[in-house]
């Protein structure tokens, strides 16, 4: 036999126009096959990144959240802070108003709409403790008579 007859035996026996057909085409082969496992690559990454993309999205809707609690609790914390900044104003003024004298004798803490009625009854009361206690101003003048009567003269007695 020639040699092609050698060669188209041994040709037949490998796999005959296949055989052929992969040695010519060898290249192109290995391009397509690169090629499906990088698409099959590239659809993994792609379901990790919708996953991821998800993921992320979920993560700011709480970011968002978060910030508008924040936020709130900024305000509230704003609204406290002036609010105890008018109540220690509200102190001092109270510090500055308050009466250091016994209560029987201090109506400063009174309302001037409760102050007469609380003002007759001091007055009850403290008359009962103490009868000769002066309560009204109209018993601070000192009748003449009263004077006269203490039992002692102004006249010093000599000898």
């Amino acid at each position: 036999m020639s040699d092609i007859g050698w060669l188209a035996a041994i040709i037949t026996a490998l796999g005959g126009w296949k055989l052929v057909e992969y040695l010519l085409n060898r290249h192109s082969i290995k391009r397509l096959t690169a090629a499906e496992a990088m698409q099959k690559e590239l659809e993994a990454v792609m379901v990790d990144y919708r996953r991821m993309q998800a993921k992320v999205e979920s993560l700011d809707r709480k970011v968002d959240e978060l910030r508008k609690e924040v936020l709130n609790l900024q305000d509230v914390r704003l609204e406290l802070t002036r609010e105890n900044g008018e109540l220690k104003v509200a102190l001092k003024e109270a510090e500055a108003k308050m009466c250091l004298r016994p209560p029987e004798s201090c109506l400063m803490r009174i309302s001037p709409y409760m102050q007469c009625r609380e003002l007759k009854l001091m007055r009850e009361d403290y008359k009962k403790v103490y009868p000769d206690a002066i309560t009204e101003e109209g018993e601070l003048t000192i009748k003449n008579n009263e004077n006269e009567t203490d039992g002692i003269s102004e006249k010093p007695d000599k000898g």
